[in-house]
């Protein structure tokens, strides 16, 4: 599949996106207990933005029910970052199964208290595939750190 030239809008905007906040230009995953996870099998996401700029590619907000899932399996090209917004101790994960084609490191932000280690990244990744928004940073095991 492709999910390509997609833009979440705020709440301000009379294009109303499901996060209310412009979150999640490509994929947007509410975690409200009914829509946890979202699977890729192949495919691309490229070429979407968000209004709050956080997820252009994929946002994730654990609004009621951890954990909240992003999985990509089999060969997924993705550009633009990937936001997790809302979350705690590893409510919110990337779960990689497949090639991961990616031009440059896949940028991970997060609203999350610092201080606190949370794994987000999960199963057979590449740590050079990835980066977090300074002051946070992302270690080999796939947790995200505020140093």
């Amino acid at each position: 599949g492709l999910i390509q030239s997609n833009r979440a809008c705020s709440k301000n905007n009379s294009q109303v996106s499901p996060s209310f906040f412009g979150y999640g230009g490509g994929v947007f995953i509410p975690g409200n207990n009914i829509n946890n996870e979202f699977i890729m099998r192949g495919g691309a996401i490229r070429d979407n933005n968000s209004a709050s700029g956080k997820g252009n590619g994929v946002a994730m907000d654990r609004i009621a029910a951890p954990p909240v899932q992003f999985s990509m399996e089999g060969p997924v090209a993705i550009n633009g970052d990937i936001h997790l917004q809302s979350c705690s101790t590893d409510d919110c994960v990337v779960n990689i199964t497949g090639p991961l084609s990616v031009q440059s490191p896949l940028l991970i932000t997060m609203d999350a208290p610092s201080g606190l280690s949370k794994r987000v990244l999960t199963g057979a990744f590449n740590a050079a595939q990835f980066t977090a928004s300074p002051p946070q940073s992302l270690n080999a095991a796939g947790y995200i750190y505020t140093p």
